[in-house]
């Protein structure tokens, strides 16, 4: 059973695209939209121009497998959307889970500061 959902309905990836906020990595470009008290959702997009059907099929199961490498105290709640950038044809399943840890590392302490800064206000 895995440990998180995915998201699947192309609204909700427009959703997360045009409200949430993005990072740049070398190998992936990752979306993020808070929603504190939901269930993290994964979203996975490789675009035509990393390859043909095969190639992509092999990066979103590289891709989905970094994600069930994650542990869950690593992940921030909300919606998150990895789009895959061309580098990631060539990367390799550690490469990429250690570049998903630091994005999500980076997330978690802008959330975290987001949440002092709310608080403090109140």
């Amino acid at each position: 059973m895995s440990k998180f959902e995915f998201i699947k309905k192309n609204s909700d990836f427009q959703t997360v695209f045009e409200k949430g906020h993005s990072i740049l990595s070398r190998y992936l470009v990752v979306y993020f939209l808070p929603k504190p008290q939901e269930k993290t959702r994964f979203g996975i997009c490789v675009g035509k121009k990393l390859g043909k059907a095969v190639t992509r099929n092999r990066l979103k199961r590289i891709l989905r497998e970094a994600i069930q490498r994650l542990e869950p105290d690593q992940i921030p709640e909300g919606d998150l959307v990895l789009v895959g950038r061309q580098r990631l044809i060539d990367a390799s399943l550690m490469e990429i889970t250690v570049q998903l840890q630091m994005i999500l590392a980076k997330l978690r302490n802008e959330s975290q500061s987001t949440k002092g800064k709310t608080e403090d206000s109140q």
